[in-house]
């Protein structure tokens, strides 16, 4: 039996709702124009900021700078 192919990764978007798509009566919420998921601004699916990670702390940083040699003691 041949597998199904696997859903496309969406990666985390800002939340553009979709035009003339009316809302879930249940939970207010309507579609996102992109990847056509119920959401909203702030979820998981669509942060508000797009940043993959925080900003490194400048303790980490130092201690990755000594680890990879890149400063000297």
């Amino acid at each position: 039996m041949p597998r199904r192919p696997a859903r496309p990764t969406v990666l985390p978007h800002r939340y553009v709702r979709q035009d003339g798509v009316p809302e879930d009566p249940w939970s207010k919420l309507a579609p996102c124009r992109e990847c056509h998921k119920v959401g909203r601004a702030g979820d998981v699916q669509h942060p508000d900021e797009l940043t993959a990670m925080p900003p490194t702390p400048p303790a980490a940083q130092e201690l990755e700078d000594r680890i990879l040699g890149e400063r000297e003691w």
